[in-house]
């Protein structure tokens, strides 16, 4: 064998195994930053359970009609004081998201039966302590937890994401809900 075709050969195999090596580590690269996202989509979803489950345990903080107003409420029914302990349990959770660029919105509301959304909606674009609604109008009069007609409380999360891989730029926004049952005050 010439020695001319011997560097050939090297060369050839040497460009091979970059190739090789190139194919791997994006399959890798992209593997991870799926994985990622799995990750965050699972950690949302744990932020909405988190916040749904404390909706139901809130319920309507003991309206009554007739109640009179105090702090943050402009009248007895504004959801004001119960929806920000809601959304800073959301966003407490959210907050360990490692990839998430930015929380969108949060949102809470009533409920159809145990799945989608309902008519009514106070939605959050903030987790800041003192963050308003841009919208309210799931009263507290609508959120009757009196035992046998207790209503459902959905939780949801909207937030951008961002592949960590930069060969990946994997950017989406995405939507986590979960929706609970109201736990029953017996009077």
């Amino acid at each position: 064998m010439s020695p001319t075709r011997r560097r050939s050969e090297r060369g050839q195999a040497l460009v091979e195994t970059a190739v090789v090596i190139a194919v791997i580590l994006s399959l890798i690269m992209g593997v991870y930053a799926v994985s990622q996202f799995a990750s965050d989509q699972n950690t949302a979803g744990t932020a909405t359970r988190a916040g749904a489950r404390l909706a139901g345990e809130l319920g309507n903080g003991g309206y009554t009609a007739g109640s009179t107003a105090s702090g943050c409420q402009a009248n007895a029914k504004d959801p004001c004081a119960l929806d920000r302990q809601i959304v800073q349990q959301v966003c407490q959770v959210a907050a360990t998201m490692p990839f998430v660029s930015a929380i969108v919105e949060v949102d809470i509301y009533r409920a159809t039966g145990s799945g989608g959304s309902g008519d009514l909606t106070d939605k959050y674009t903030s987790c800041a302590a003192n963050a308003s609604a841009v919208s309210a109008t799931y009263t507290l009069d609508f959120r009757v937890v009196t035992h046998p007609i207790e209503a459902y409380i959905g939780v949801s999360l909207t937030y951008k994401y961002k592949s960590p891989v930069p060969i990946f730029p994997l950017t989406t926004q995405s939507t986590v809900y979960t929706v609970t049952q109201m736990s029953p005050h017996f009077t």
